[in-house]
């Protein structure tokens, strides 16, 4: 989403920040999966349209991730 709009790019990662009030690292990991992504799987042009996060047991997680194709513009 990035490459199309910086601005569109910035409200999304604020959004989804701003729902994890008790996880103050999120931006930290939004951060890093946005530049592993980049730099791993940058041919795939789908994106993160929801996610979940769920404490399994101490501090073990699973992350759950929706995408969807972007459409050109």
């Amino acid at each position: 989403m990035r490459e199309k709009s910086e601005e569109a790019f910035q409200l999304s990662r604020k959004k989804f920040i701003s729902g994890i009030p008790e996880w103050p690292e999120f931006e930290l990991l939004f951060d890093s999966m946005v530049k592993r992504k980049q730099e791993e799987f940058a041919e795939y042009k789908n994106i993160i349209v929801d996610f979940e996060i769920i404490q399994m047991r101490g501090l073990d997680y699973e992350l759950s991730v929706a995408t969807s194709t972007m459409n050109e513009q």
